[in-house]
């Protein structure tokens, strides 16, 4: 007889936030997921998905990010219903990897397959989430590859402003700062200026003020400018 098993898989965020997974298992401990600490002395199960899913999430928690992605892998396929759980953990731990360890192999594939799982971002009980994370990936994607591989960093853009409204203002900023940075150093000063105008329009930088001042400096066009200018000068670049 099947048994019905309520697997907690806890979001990385300050206030501990957590989604559910409910699904069906024939060989299980008899103890739920979520009724486990995940501290570093306790067994946790012992067989089965269960001691996958368990092992997963310690990892994460104890910042093992390669070995939580990599267990998500063997995660992979065995449950079509557990696939968007699984690459939302790996999504975390990627992150991570990206912004501690420099390591942009594992962000850019499961990035990859989410773009391609647009649906499991809206109207799921994990759709929030994954929504969060994803923006947060892209973002330190672009942030990363601004100063690697600027060629990616375009085809990232493209990627954020398919999503822009899952932006807050403060991540829209952002973005746009590090593509006024990006397009400054290619030489693109009209592009850069607009840009750094439009992290302005949404959040005041000091450092974006003073990269603005000297790219209107050489342009020689005033350094004041208005909310329409900004406004008129986004639809060039939408």
């Amino acid at each position: 007889m099947k048994l019905l098993v309520a697997l907690m898989l806890f979001s990385a965020t300050a206030q501990g936030a957590m989604q559910s997974l409910s699904f069906s298992l024939q060989e299980i401990e008899s103890k739920p997921i979520e009724l486990y600490s995940f501290s570093a002395s306790e067994a946790g199960p012992s067989k089965g998905i269960a001691k996958k899913l368990y092992t997963m999430k310690k990892l994460e928690r104890q910042r093992n990010y390669q070995s939580c992605y990599s267990v998500g892998q063997t995660l992979i396929g065995v449950s079509r219903g557990l696939d968007p759980w699984v690459r939302l953990r790996q999504l975390i731990c990627a992150t991570e990897l990206l912004k501690t360890k420099g390591q942009s192999g594992p962000i850019q594939s499961v990035l990859d397959v989410l773009k391609k799982h647009h649906d499991w971002m809206s109207g799921n009980s994990y759709s929030s989430d994954l929504q969060k994370w994803y923006v947060r990936g892209r973002i330190e994607a672009l942030k990363f590859f601004s100063k690697k591989d600027r060629t990616k960093v375009w085809q990232i853009y493209d990627d954020i402003n398919a999503n822009i409204d899952w932006l807050n203002n403060e991540q829209k900023a952002d973005v746009y700062s590090v593509l006024g940075q990006t397009a400054f150093i290619q030489q693109e000063l009209e592009k850069a200026r607009i840009f750094y105008m439009r992290s302005l329009d949404l959040e005041d930088s000091a450092t974006v003020r003073d990269r603005l001042s000297t790219i209107q400096a050489k342009l020689n066009i005033p350094v004041e400018k208005s909310s329409l200018t900004v406004r008129r000068n986004n639809k060039m670049l939408n």
